[in-house]
């Protein structure tokens, strides 16, 4: 073997060890990079309370009603929607739901709640037992059995507090309680349908 093969195999061996410890240690990053995810990922979930569906807590705010006897409107039922938020923020418990709260002429209302309930009208709505649930991914629809196990229970518990405290209020009563509050004043254009945020019902219910 020559000398220029010599220098030639010696290259070969330094390079092939260069790009050995360099794979080793980009293969050592990503193991470590994936097991930070991961943990990132379990504690976050960890941190995070269950959100519920308006719409179960419509459910479950309806039917409640009616075992106490109160019964609830479309109307009302919207009130205690925009309250039962208010409490969840203010016990530190995050939203009781994600869905956005928007102010209309009446007070704020949870359209996807309110749109499965108009065809009540201004009567009290009536017991649940199933309903219709739609299936995006599949594009289908199907009957669904009511449960309030959908609902944690300390979720239930403090959405019930809030239905006992309001039982005695009509809508019209809560209507003008919620007109005088900063959350709707401030959101409030009419027409516009503008968004009643979070962050102003948690400030708002903080200092009262």
């Amino acid at each position: 073997m020559t000398l220029s093969n010599i220098c030639s195999t010696m290259e070969m061996d330094i390079f092939h060890k260069i790009n050995k410890d360099a794979y080793e240690r980009r293969l050592h990053f990503l193991i470590l990079s994936g097991i930070i995810t991961l943990m990132k990922r379990i504690l976050a979930k960890k941190g995070r309370r269950h959100m519920n569906r308006v719409l179960d807590v419509a459910r479950y705010v309806v039917n409640y009603s009616n075992q106490q006897n109160y019964g609830v409107s479309n109307l009302k039922l919207q009130k205690l929607l925009y309250l039962a938020q208010a409490y969840f923020l203010l016990n530190n418990r995050g939203r009781c739901f994600s869905e956005r709260i928007e102010a209309w002429d009446f007070g704020p209302v949870v359209p996807e709640a309110y749109h499965e309930f108009k065809r009540f009208g201004s009567g009290n709505i009536p017991t649940i037992d199933r309903y219709w649930e739609a299936d995006t991914a599949q594009a289908r629809v199907y009957q669904k059995e009511y449960r309030e196990e959908a609902i944690p229970p300390e979720d239930r518990k403090l959405i019930s507090e809030v239905v006992d405290n309001f039982k005695d209020y009509s809508a019209t009563a809560l209507v003008k309680l919620t007109h005088n509050q900063t959350p709707w004043c401030d959101a409030y254009v009419p027409g516009l349908n503008r968004e009643i945020e979070p962050d102003s019902i948690q400030r708002y219910f903080s200092h009262e």
